[in-house]
Formats: structure tokens, sequence, C-alpha cells
């Protein structure tokens, strides 16, 4: 009879700890990242003579530092359908830092998209395939209905370890009012992290 009550107790106990200690570090101690709103993707450039670059910015919204954060961007573009039956395509968009080791809790991280290390085979590949003719992203983002740029950053919790995904897709309304503008060419923008306190959130 012993037994039988301490299995009756033991086994729910045990089932509902399991739970809440997945809740806890799944859902509430999971990293908390935020890509740009629209409002602040802009042009820069990381010195003077160099080309305008596409930018945006990673905040980290949570409590916690977030740790290991890679980085990745594509160009997807939507056309009719091609000969192989292809109906999107996608290149790759470098950036000026793949990896973040670390983001201080409501601190930033700056990217650039690096056009001109986009491979000419692949703005081959999208002049043929959707008849894009600019080896740009902004001016493409600018003038195709049927650009998304897709940003993905994975980042763990500096506490839990939990790890998360985070995407946003910026399509040509994003960038109908994009703004030019040129920083120090002695400031760090290679997914430097800067405080952000008392500023509105990306």
């Amino acid at each position: 009879m012993e037994t039988f009550i301490s299995m009756a107790v033991g086994i729910p106990l045990g089932i509902a700890t399991s739970l809440l200690a997945w809740w806890l570090v799944a859902v509430r101690m999971k990293p908390h990242l935020c890509w740009s709103d629209p409002s602040f993707i802009t042009l820069a450039r990381a010195q003077i003579d160099a080309p305008m670059q596409l930018a945006v910015r990673l905040r980290n919204d949570g409590r916690r530092d977030v740790l290991d954060v890679a980085l990745y961007a594509e160009l997807r573009v939507t056309h009719p359908r091609t000969d192989d039956g292809v109906t999107r395509t996608v290149i790759r968009l470098p950036l000026n830092s793949p990896w973040v080791p670390r983001i201080r809790r409501q601190h930033e991280a700056y990217l650039r998209v690096e056009s001109e290390r986009v491979p000419d085979s692949d703005w081959r590949r999208l002049r043929a395939r959707a008849g894009v003719e600019d080896h740009d992203v902004g001016n493409v983002m600018k003038t195709s209905a049927q650009a998304t740029i897709r940003f993905y950053a994975l980042a763990y919790d500096g506490f839990s370890g939990a790890r998360q995904i985070f995407v946003a897709d910026y399509d040509r309304c994003c960038f109908a009012r994009v703004e030019s503008f040129q920083h120090a060419p002695n400031e760090d923008w290679g997914g430097s992290e800067r405080e952000t306190a008392g500023k509105s959130p990306a």
C-alpha cells in the first residue's frame, strides 16, 4: 500500500516538476532578440570612401546576455515559373559580421549587407530567372515589388543555454523611404554593441 501511495504521489509530482523545468528553460529563460523596425533600416558606409551598404540592427530585449549569435541573410525574389519549374530565386547575402559572440542585455548589434561580395554568378542567375539587372541590394529592394530580404539570428541564452531562432522579412515597403547617411570613419559597425538604454526599442 505504501508503495502504491508513493507511486501515486511521486509520478505526477515528477512529471509536474519536469514540465515546470522545461517551461522555465524553454519559455521564460529563452533569448529575446528583435530585428530592426522598418523605420530603422538605413544605408551606411563603414568608412568615408566605402560603398553605401544596407544596415540593420539586432537588439537584445531580454534580461540576460545572449551568446554565440549566428547571423544569415538572403535575398528572395518571386518570379514567373521558369522552364525548370522554379518560381523563387534565393541568393545568400554576405554580412559584415556573420557571427557575434555576445550581445549584452539592452544592447544592439549593427549589421551591414555587403552587396559587393555577392558572386557574379548569383546576380546572373537572378537576372536570367527574374529579370533583375541591378547588382545592388538596396536598389533591387526599391524597384522590385516581388523582392524580400530575410534575416536569421540563432542565439543562446547566457544563463539557461536555451536556443532560439529569430527571423525577419523586409519587403519593398520597408525600403520606400530609406535615407542615406554617413557615420564617423572610426566608428566600428562590425557586429559591435552599443548601449541603448533610454532609446526606443527596435
